[in-house]
């Protein structure tokens, strides 16, 4: 077998999973949390705020903008999962459709390589990159007959993983480019997030900058997820990283102590060996 697979053979045996596993459900469709579809023109140019709490259901827009051919033929069923690998949401064909809910692929299940072996989603989970699981590939063999081609999409203010979009058919109607198509459908959804961020930071940047300007001594503006907007006798990395609660003199790590003071969607870090009287200089200007 290929490297990806056998490595992901090896955990089924050291997991003991059973090559007669099926899926477990965790949740149903109604007690999954909803995740409302957003504008992806708002969101990269800035006219949208990018929520804190994602999920690849807020992308379904822009997938099946992509995809739609595909669905509307009965050729594919895409699928998405939320970072522990339930599905959360799936679309295609009523051919292929019936015959993933005979499979136990259906929304509320777990396919985790713990629950049901060697798959797209629990693989592609692990290895941190797209991933494709054709026919006897699987380690359970109810799901041999099917190719499985998953990317997992990483969000980009955090580094945490979203969940994993998956392209399924039958192993008879699967072709290896569906790697870089699925690929590359992860790509576009890690982007529409780093241009959204990028629209959030220039918003704190326009926000901090004429009250911050007054301070003389060295400072920061980051971000509540650490990545800076702004700097002044610092050149520091682009991210670092807050402690919680990130309030009063704390210890960050890049830079060492600092006096932090919330901002309007950050925080203003000054280094307290040479902190001034911040609360009384600084003026957040408002949109």
């Amino acid at each position: 077998p290929r490297p990806v697979i056998a490595n992901s053979w090896r955990r089924m045996q050291r997991l003991g999973v059973s090559a007669q596993a099926k899926p477990r459900r965790t949740a149903s469709a109604e007690t999954l949390e909803p995740a409302t579809p957003l504008d992806i023109a708002a969101l990269t140019n800035g006219r949208l705020p990018l929520p804190d709490q994602l999920s690849l259901m807020n992308f379904i827009p822009l997938l099946e903008r992509e995809l739609r051919p595909l669905l509307d033929d009965n050729v594919l069923l895409l699928v998405l999962s939320n970072a522990e690998g339930e599905i959360v949401w799936r679309e295609g064909g009523r051919g292929l459709s019936r015959d993933a809910d005979s499979l136990g692929f259906q929304v509320g299940d777990s396919w985790t390589e713990r629950s049901v072996g060697t798959d797209a989603i629990g693989t592609s989970l692990i290895e941190r990159m797209p991933v494709q699981v054709h026919a006897a590939e699987h380690f359970c063999q109810a799901q041999q007959l099917w190719s499985c081609t998953g990317a997992p999409v990483i969000d980009v203010r955090n580094g945490r993983p979203l969940g994993v979009i998956d392209l399924s058919t039958t192993a008879s109607k699967s072709h290896p480019a569906l790697v870089s198509l699925v690929a590359s459908l992860a790509s576009e959804v890690q982007m529409t997030i780093r241009q959204a961020h990028l629209c959030a930071l220039d918003r704190l940047r326009s926000r901090t900058w004429i009250g911050a300007s007054k301070i003389t001594s060295p400072w920061i503006v980051v971000d509540t997820y650490g990545w800076v907007a702004l700097s002044h006798g610092i050149v520091p990395p682009q991210r670092v990283s807050l402690p919680e609660p990130c309030d009063g003199t704390v210890m960050v790590q890049e830079i060492g102590l600092v006096s932090a003071l919330p901002v309007p969607g950050g925080y203003l870090l000054q280094l307290v060996d040479e902190a001034e009287d911040i609360s009384a200089q600084l003026q957040i200007r408002r949109e």
